[in-house]
């Protein structure tokens, strides 16, 4: 049986520093500084994810299963557009 707080922290682990913004900006909007439990160093902010209330906790994994379709998109998207440019543009060079 999975934990749905690794596998979310694991996804959250995976983003690019701008998702990384928009996570701690969804914390923020729910934890006052006082309350909230973090640690910073030069690696970044860790954050103890079990002290959240389950209001944010569910805005992330919105936020985090919208990454995860945006990028499968994406991808689709892409492989697409590389069979396309091979089938049509076969002898051309781009």
């Amino acid at each position: 049986m999975s934990n749905p707080l690794a596998d979310m922290k694991e996804k959250i682990d995976r983003m690019d520093k701008h998702q990384h913004i928009e996570v701690l900006k969804m914390i923020q909007k729910y934890c006052s500084n006082e309350t909230l439990r973090k640690n910073e160093n030069k690696n970044g902010i860790y954050i103890n994810m079990n002290c959240l209330r389950k209001e944010c906790l569910d805005e992330i994994q919105t936020f985090v299963d919208y990454v995860g379709i945006q990028e499968t998109t994406l991808n689709d998207i892409e492989k697409e557009k590389k069979e396309l440019i091979k089938t049509y543009y076969h002898d051309n060079k781009i």
